[in-house]
C-alpha cells in the first residue's frame, strides 16, 4: 500500500485493497465515484467500512460490508467481519480476505440460474428455493470437519416456516456458534440483516454435541436462499 493509500480514510483503504483482490480473481470491478462503492461485474455493488471498537483488542477490527443488488436487494446485505492483524493493512486484508472466501461466493452464485437440487428447500407454502451455501469457515481447532449440510440440517424445519413468510425473492442467513474450553456457548443466527431469535435458539443448541475444546472451537456459514416458484416448476 502507497503512503498516498496509507493516509487516505480507512473505508477507502478497505475498497482499494478489496478491488486489488477482486482484480486478482478475475472480477470486473469499477469505482462507483458518487457512491463510494465499487461495481463488481456490473451487478453487485460493494461498500465497506469499519466500526471502532475500544474496548476490542487492539489486533482485531470490526469490519463492515454492505452488498446490494438494485433490483434483488436494493437495500443490500450488511455484514460484520472480523480483521486481524498487527497493523492496519494486516487488519484490512484480513477481513477481506474473509468476505471473498465466505460472503461473496454465495451472493454471486445466487445471482446464476444453477442449482444444485438436493440441496433445494421447500417451504411451507410450497415454493421452492434455491439454495446457495458458502464455506464453512471453521475456527480453532477440529478433530473432524463437520458436514457440509450440519448448520441447514439444523435449520430445516424453522426455515421451512421462515421463508415462507418472505415476500421478496432472495433471502440470506448468517450463523455463527463458538463453544470454549470451559463450556462456555457464543452464537447468532441473522436472517435478511436482522436477529433472528428462532433461528438463534436452535443454533445455541449445536455445541452441546461437541466435544470440550482444548481452547475453543467455532464454525459460522452463509447462505443465499432464492425463490424459483411452486414446487415442481
Amino acid at each position: 500500500m502507497t503512503a498516498a493509500q496509507q493516509s487516505s480514510p480507512v473505508y477507502l483503504q478497505i475498497l482499494e485493497a478489496l478491488k486489488v483482490k477482486l482484480l486478482e480473481q478475475h472480477y470486473h470491478v469499477t469505482w462507483l465515484q458518487e457512491e463510494e462503492m465499487l461495481l463488481v461485474d456490473e451487478v453487485l455493488e460493494i461498500a465497506a467500512d469499519y466500526e471502532p471498537t475500544p474496548d476490542a483488542h487492539p489486533h482485531v477490527m470490526k469490519m463492515i460490508y454492505v452488498v446490494r443488488h438494485r433490483d434483488y436487494f436494493p437495500k443490500g446485505i450488511v455484514e460484520f467481519l472480523a480483521g486481524i492483524g498487527s497493523t492496519l493493512e494486516e487488519r484490512i486484508d484480513s477481513g477481506n480476505q474473509n468476505f471473498l472466501q465466505l460472503i461473496l461466493p454465495p451472493v454471486m452464485d445466487s445471482l446464476n440460474p444453477t442449482h444444485d437440487e438436493e440441496l433445494d428447500l421447500v417451504d411451507n407454502q410450497d415454493n421452492t428455493w434455491h439454495v446457495k451455501p458458502g464455506d464453512i469457515g471453521l475456527q480453532g481447532t477440529w478433530e473432524e470437519q463437520p458436514e457440509d449440510d450440519i448448520i441447514l440440517l439444523q435449520l430445516h424445519e424453522l426455515l421451512k416456516e421462515k421463508l415462507a413468510e418472505q415476500s421478496q425473492p432472495f433471502c440470506w442467513l448468517k450463523v455463527y456458534a463458538v463453544l470454549n474450553n470451559e463450556g462456555n456457548k457464543i452464537h447468532e443466527c441473522n436472517f435478511n440483516n436482522l436477529y433472528w431469535e428462532a433461528g438463534d435458539s436452535q443454533i445455541s443448541r449445536m455445541p452441546d454435541s461437541w466435544e470440550k475444546p482444548e481452547v475453543f472451537r467455532g464454525i459460522k456459514q452463509f447462505f443465499v436462499f432464492r425463490r424459483c416458484g411452486p414446487a415442481g416448476e
